[in-house]
């Protein structure tokens, strides 16, 4: 399972960019309904040959980001070229599992 978080704040403008990326670079992608969570997360799943991509906006914690059964470093990482956005990009192997985590914006706090 491959994740990256693309911001650490809600951002429904972020949410819809990516899931127009994932729509423009895979023209043969199954997409799902949109799902509104009670708390106003929304949710966005597509399937490419039988592999599930998951896009959250999620205001329990506070983040944009992708879960995904195929690696999409490819599509995130032009994306994020944009100067103005990129701060860091961290390539990191947690238990094995690839993560990518792509930060547009400092944290507000060092705990975060």
């Amino acid at each position: 399972m491959y994740s990256y978080t693309l911001a650490r704040e809600i951002n429904s403008q972020l949410f819809k960019e990516t899931c127009d990326k994932i729509e423009k670079s895979f023209p043969f992608v199954e997409k799902k309904k949109l799902l509104i969570d009670v708390d106003g997360s929304l949710l966005q799943d597509y399937f490419i040959n039988g592999k599930k991509i998951r896009v959250q906006n999620d205001c329990d914690v506070y983040s944009v980001y992708v879960d995904s059964e195929i690696d999409l470093k490819d599509i995130c990482n032009p994306a994020c070229k944009n100067k103005k956005m990129l701060k860091t990009i961290n390539f990191l192997n947690v238990s094995s599992t690839p993560f990518v985590e792509l930060l547009f914006k400092e944290p507000k706090s060092k705990n975060c």
